[in-house]
């Protein structure tokens, strides 16, 4: 009966709003279609509702529903994973191919100088684009791998953020999630299944492997998640600083020794990251800086023979980005990243430093109509990367059409050379309504 409480809330609030709500939302269809073979990827229906209501008692309340199907099923062949989900934020499956799920339902508070937002939401950190260091807060679903804009792709959790003024500079925001939704990755046989040995383990030819059951956070209270979050804006400059208690939300994969070969348990472990952000704009030119550290980092052995296939370690991130805006309806934006980990235990199956660069050009033209848009991620040590391009055109206000490429290269042992086989072309129209 719990799990059906947040649709309750959500059907019964258009008719407690009276006269002070908004019925919106969007529809769209898209397809993709494998270069390297012409097979279809995906033929998918999207609709996102969306209903926001300002009561007069100041607070407004914010629902936002997705149904989701795609006739191929290519993604998460015959099933969803749902296991990595809390139970009050799973995903309700339509069939072999479908889903309807509560995305968001969250009331924004307003108590004098005290905000507060409490509900199922996204909640985000950071200033990088493309790659995460401080966007840790809600886990991400990879069923796309990283192609998904990152509101798409991150999962909301039942959460309660407070912000308040802390003195004349300094903004304080507080966080607290009692919901152990984890990371939902896609299933062996999806289109983007996972095969990198920087992010799952690949055993021994020849040895038999048994997979356990995850072994994940359960308790909300006691595997809840907190943080907070210090702001201000000083000499032109905006800053922050940030700390996060948390699960990692992507497991790692201890073994141990069985009588026919190995047993694996994914397991998730806790980590307090800590960190910050700055950015200035200086004429043209907007510079943006973003570091992270996290005491607990879970890495795959690279020597076949240690005792439980992980090396216990730490890792310090950092990006310098710096973006242009020098042309009138033009960005062009460029990032550095750079992530450090500790190898003290052993070797892992990535590199003690890794580097990775991003470039972003788009342009708008026939007074924003019309958009192109065309990104780089590069992996400076794997030499592997992604290569994405849009066209986009605002046919009219509520109906954008959009035609795009992602290609993949590189070795297939990297983390975006493995998906070298899933190039593909997507088209798709979306309808405001």
């Amino acid at each position: 009966m719990r799990g059906w409480l947040p649709w309750l809330l959500l059907a019964v609030t258009p008719s407690v709003a009276a006269a002070g709500w908004r019925l919106g939302g969007t529809a769209e269809v898209a397809t993709a279609v494998q270069t390297t073979d012409g097979h279809g990827q995906k033929a998918e229906l999207t609709l996102l509702p969306d209903l926001e209501w300002r009561s007069p008692w100041g607070f407004d309340v914010t629902a936002v529903a997705r149904l989701r199907t795609d006739a191929l099923d290519r993604l998460e062949p015959g099933r969803l994973d749902r296991d990595s989900y809390d139970a009050w934020s799973r995903p309700h499956a339509l069939g072999s191919n479908g889903e309807l799920a509560l995305r968001e339902l969250y009331a924004d508070i307003y108590l004098g100088p005290l905000y507060l937002r409490a509900g199922k939401q996204q909640i985000v950190w950071g200033k990088a684009d493309g790659l995460k260091l401080l966007d840790r807060i809600n886990p991400q679903s990879f069923r796309e791998f990283i192609l998904p804009d990152f509101e798409d792709s991150r999962i909301p959790q039942w959460s309660l953020r407070a912000e308040f003024p802390l003195g004349p500079v300094w903004q304080a925001q507080l966080i607290a999630i009692p919901d152990v939704t984890v990371d939902a990755l896609p299933p062996p046989d999806g289109a983007f299944a996972i095969t990198a040995p920087e992010l799952v383990p690949v055993p021994p030819p020849g040895v038999r492997v048994r997979q356990q059951p995850a072994d994940a956070p359960r308790n909300r209270l006691a595997d809840g998640d907190a943080g907070a979050q210090l702001s201000a804006f000083i000499g032109g400059w905006d800053l922050t600083l940030n700390y996060l208690y948390h699960y990692v939300d992507r497991p790692a994969f201890p073994r141990a020794a069985a009588d026919e070969g190995i047993t694996v348990t994914p397991r998730y472990y806790r980590t307090h990251t800590v960190g910050g952000s700055a950015a200035n704009a200086i004429g043209d030119f907007t510079l943006r800086s973003e570091l992270a550290y996290a005491t607990h980092r879970r890495l795959i052995a690279a020597d076949p023979r240690d005792a439980d296939g992980v090396i216990d370690s730490r890792e310090a991130s950092a990006v310098l980005g710096l973006d242009w805006m020098g042309l009138s309806d033009t960005i062009v934006s460029a990032q550095l990243f750079a992530s450090w980990v500790d190898l003290s235990e052993g070797a892992a199956t990535r590199d003690r430093v890794e580097w990775d660069v991003t470039q972003l050009v788009e342009r708008s033209f026939r007074n924003e109509t019309l958009t192109l848009r065309s990104q780089l991620i590069h992996d400076i040590n794997a030499g592997d990367g992604l290569l994405r391009a849009s066209l986009s055109y605002d046919y009219r206000a509520d109906l954008v059409l959009r035609l795009g490429a992602d290609v993949f290269y590189g070795p297939s042992n990297g983390r975006f050379g493995q998906f070298d086989q899933r190039d593909r072309v997507t088209v798709s129209i979306t309808y405001g309504f």
